[in-house]
């Protein structure tokens, strides 16, 4: 009996000692005219803002850049989606829109354009401030950044 009820105090103290991860995206107040590749995923995706700086920061991490974030597991792009508000499509073979109004992750507003040209391939993954980026599905391996 004793070796029950210390069992079960020691699951409760463990339990009581759990934080939740607070993720949070920070944006800058700055943002490019052209798209700026920050990250390339496994998949080969490759991941453009619109800001000119995105920060990740948790409980357990100091803030770190974005691109930091992605490759170290923190945080995932399929984890930013499941967190919004909102979804539009794109009438160009299944690019989707995700809107981040009043989020738990980012006191900024913020979309994610989720590229997917299906006759041309193109996956990429776009963050950016305004609803302008769904023009942004275009092939940028072909794109000439500066």
């Amino acid at each position: 009996m004793k070796k029950y009820l210390f069992l079960v105090v020691s699951m409760l103290l463990v339990g009581c000692g759990y934080q939740a991860d607070n993720k949070k995206l920070i944006f800058s107040e700055g943002v490019s005219e052209e798209l700026l590749k920050i990250y390339e995923l496994k998949d080969g995706s490759i991941v453009y803002s619109q800001f000119l700086d995105i920060y990740y920061k948790d409980s357990k991490t100091e803030q770190i850049k974005f691109s930091k974030a992605l490759k170290k597991n923190k945080i995932t792009i399929d984890e930013i989606i499941s967190k919004n508000s909102r979804v539009d499509y794109a009438n160009d073979g299944g690019s989707i829109l995700y809107t981040f109004e009043n989020n738990e992750l980012s006191d900024t507003d913020f979309y994610i354009l989720k590229c997917k040209k299906n006759n041309q391939g193109i996956n990429n993954i776009i963050i950016g401030n305004e609803t302008t980026i769904t023009n942004g599905c275009i092939d940028y391996s072909k794109v000439d950044f500066k």
